[in-house]
């Protein structure tokens, strides 16, 4: 039996755009952040790395904040999504 947090990534996507050469990408990474509780709770952050093997990639870590107005529960009693 398994159960996440209360507060998860409930979902996220990659997208990665090649140059010409087929060298070099650009990565979009966007998540989704659910609050299941009743709390309202502060703003999170996300870190994403690129790794070669076990190494990470120089210059390839990217940082996103993101502040979860209003996330607890909607006018409905139902969760909030964040993201």
């Amino acid at each position: 039996m398994w159960s996440s947090p209360q507060e998860h990534i409930r979902d996220f996507f990659i997208k990665t755009t090649l140059d010409k050469q087929y060298r070099d990408a650009t990565a979009d990474i966007s998540a989704t952040i659910k609050n299941y509780s009743s709390t309202t709770v502060k703003a999170r952050s996300v870190t994403a790395m690129l790794y070669n093997g076990s190494i990470v990639v120089p210059g390839a870590t990217a940082k996103g904040e993101a502040a979860c107005a209003g996330a607890g529960t909607g006018n409905n009693g139902g969760p909030v999504l964040c993201g």
